[in-house]
């Protein structure tokens, strides 16, 4: 069972335990307003399945999902896992779909008042403008065709459209996944600007770390169909709780090493040649083993023969095995005795003069080396 810590002003309480097709997912969320939850893990984890299941698109096959508007109140069974099973209009859900979804030949406002069933013109209206205004997309009210749209335009009203019925609980499956790289980054923060005024409780479906770490509240790790990881998002992405889950969340070093020295809350391990400086996840004693987590990112370089380190710094000599471009960044394989990975900037990386066999100190704070005792 998996519980994201509530806040002060919880608007629901969501429980979805979602088995299906090997997914074995067992959540329970308290859903507060304005504040989002990342559903993350790689492709084929499960986490649209989980989404459409919540949403009533899927089904759980034996699992059960239920929904309840305060803690004293009597759940709304919304699928027990065999005949019960809420039509997806009654759970008061909106979803956004990652290819948007929306029906090209209909006008803007015909697509985001798609939704509203039984309701009068007078109301429709009213709801659709409400809707494209807090998506901050009124100004596309007069288009005539949903085509003519670019993706972010798109994205806008696809989200109006989920808006629009007044939805309790919003889904959000790879919302940004359809546009292009400096759309994505542009509106991933207009995105969540929009979320938090909405002050509605948001499930995000993601496999981009960045996207992840920039939208997300907190955080929920799904591999292989089963839930390995809960919490803050911040917290989750620095701290993994296993090896698994750091290779998931993007920490490039993840190496087995052997306790030496266990004190202050600190602990010094044997990794390659190195005795390396970090913080262990829980109490350890010596000789124990445990992973070694090392963001590349938290690693720079200096030119120069080794520095013997301290409890605040660790520095390992090093030899560069390779140099690779990636943007405005430079990702930089070292030898170490054990593989280690830096990623700095292109002008660090030409102020250095880093080429394949030059050899340099790598300097880590002990701080951001995480043991995951095991």
């Amino acid at each position: 069972m998996v519980t994201v810590s509530a806040q002060a002003d919880s608007v629901g309480h969501l429980k979805a335990d979602v088995r299906r097709h090997g997914i074995a997912a067992d959540i329970t969320l308290p859903l507060t307003a304005g504040r989002v939850t990342v559903l993350f893990g790689p492709s084929g984890a499960g986490k649209s399945t989980v989404l459409r299941t919540i949403a009533g698109l899927a089904h759980t096959e034996g699992g059960r999902v239920e929904w309840s508007s305060g803690l004293d109140q009597t759940p709304e069974v919304w699928d027990d896992g065999r005949r019960r099973r809420w039509h997806p209009r009654t759970r008061r859900v909106g979803l956004l779909f990652q290819d948007h979804a929306l029906f090209p030949h209909m006008s803007v406002t015909a697509n985001v008042g798609y939704g509203l069933i039984g309701v009068s013109g007078d109301e429709r209206s009213r709801r659709v403008h409400e809707a494209l205004l807090a998506t901050q997309a009124d100004s596309l009210a007069q288009r005539s065709r949903a085509d003519s749209l670019s993706g972010g335009e798109a994205q806008r009203v696809a989200l109006a459209r989920a808006l629009a019925p007044s939805p309790r609980l919003l889904l959000l499956d790879e919302p940004l996944s359809a546009l292009d790289a400096p759309t994505r980054r542009r509106l991933g923060s207009e995105l969540r600007d929009i979320l938090v005024s909405l002050q509605m409780p948001t499930v995000l479906v993601t496999h981009d770390r960045a996207e992840a770490l920039s939208m997300g509240d907190d955080a929920i790790i799904l591999i292989d169909g089963r839930v390995r990881q809960h919490g803050r998002a911040a917290e989750v992405f620095d701290r993994p709780a296993d090896a698994d889950v750091a290779g998931v969340v993007g920490v490039e070093t993840a190496l087995p090493a052997i306790v030496q020295q266990s004190q202050h809350g600190l602990a010094v391990v044997q990794l390659g040649r190195h005795l390396l400086t970090g913080v262990p996840d829980r109490d350890c004693r010596v000789g124990q083993s445990v992973i070694v987590c090392i963001r590349s990112e938290d690693v720079s370089l200096e030119v120069g023969g080794p520095r013997s380190g301290t409890s605040l710094r660790n520095h390992l000599d090093a030899k560069v095995m390779s140099v690779r471009d990636e943007g405005a960044l430079v990702r930089v394989e070292l030898d170490v005795g054990v593989p280690l990975a830096s990623t700095i900037t292109r002008t660090a990386a030409g102020e250095l003069g880093l080429v394949p066999g030059l050899p340099v100190t790598a300097v880590v704070k002990s701080t951001s080396v995480h043991l995951i005792v095991r």
